[in-house]
């Protein structure tokens, strides 16, 4: 394609069919900036975990949610971190690893459900990648926060 000056550049948004996931730079970067949104998500679960711990007679349904949000994320982290440590694989396997976490994740969600995962599509990679990063990073800034309901009230009515 052309830029606005008229030169020859190439389109970041096009990933061709490839043999091996690190072909295409944008994906390797995807992977890596899902891998520091995961490991952030980590740490934040298990700060509340912690403390959770701290109130041991306070054990409810969500510690259990905890747990299973933590688990999910503790499974994929170091296949993940294998392939950006190791990227010369086929994209297929990063595909099933990718598609397996938000199948776990998606336990979480009430706003998509698992038909929001899409199928691997070796001759179109740019309707599979983008969108299945894009559903993680939404599934993880989402996971595990409170409800509204369950929040409390700003201020007091009586």
């Amino acid at each position: 394609m052309r830029d606005v000056q008229g030169n020859w550049t190439q389109d970041e948004s096009y990933i061709p069919p490839l043999l091996a996931f690190n072909a295409h730079d944008g994906l390797v970067q995807r992977l890596d900036t899902l891998l520091l949104q995961l490991r952030a998500k980590c740490q934040r679960l298990m700060a509340m975990r912690r403390e959770s711990n701290q109130r041991m007679a306070d054990f409810a349904v969500a510690d259990v949610s905890l747990f299973w949000l933590l688990n999910a994320l503790n499974s994929a982290e170091p296949v993940l971190s294998d392939f950006l440590r190791y990227p010369a694989v086929h994209p297929e396997l990063v595909w099933r690893e990718l598609a397996r976490l938000a199948g776990a994740l998606l336990t979480f969600s009430l706003e998509h459900n698992v038909s929001a995962v899409p199928p691997y599509v070796h001759e179109s990679p740019s309707i599979v990648f983008p969108p299945l990063f894009s559903l993680l990073s939404e599934l993880l800034s989402a996971a595990h926060r409170k409800p509204r309901w369950h929040r409390k009230p700003a201020c007091r009515h009586g």
